[in-house]
């Protein structure tokens, strides 16, 4: 009887350790994950009225102001990685932010300058980085996901 607790006791307290080291990792990614998603929520609404004022095609400068709010939350988005987030994720998510920021930045500045047709080809390079950014969500919180349907 006792070598049977002395086999099983350690061998339980293993796996039990060895799961609560899974759902740590996972935890950390769906975290990560929740966070962005929350911030693309709001670059979506942002894009909402971006587009609205370029249908108007008027005071474009109205448009500049969600530019800048886009490109100040897609600076912030790096820094809402965990540490369990895998470095390759890691850069992509990164590069992916840049890339939003960068034509957030220019989008900015062509409704500044009432450049129209400028800034309607900065929003669309903004629209596709967004979607490339939200496939890269679902990707990760199918992927990371403890229960799997």
């Amino acid at each position: 009887m006792k070598m049977i607790f002395k086999r099983v006791i350690p061998v339980l307290l293993a796996t039990l350790l060895l799961q609560s080291c899974i759902f740590y990792a996972a935890y950390g990614i769906l975290r990560t994950i929740q966070d962005i998603n929350m911030l693309l929520r709001t670059v979506h609404s942002s894009m909402t009225t971006i587009q609205t004022v370029l249908k108007e095609g008027t005071d474009l400068k109205r448009a500049a102001k969600d530019g800048r709010l886009i490109s100040t939350l897609a600076e912030k988005i790096p820094g809402l990685i965990r540490g369990q987030v895998e470095k390759a994720v890691s850069d992509k998510i990164g590069l992916l932010s840049g890339d939003l920021k960068t034509s957030a930045l220019n989008l900015t500045k062509h409704a500044v300058d009432e450049n129209l047709k400028e800034a309607y080809q900065a929003y669309n390079e903004m629209a596709d980085t967004y979607n490339k950014f939200t496939e890269l969500m679902a990707d990760l919180a199918q992927t990371a996901s403890p229960v799997s349907p």
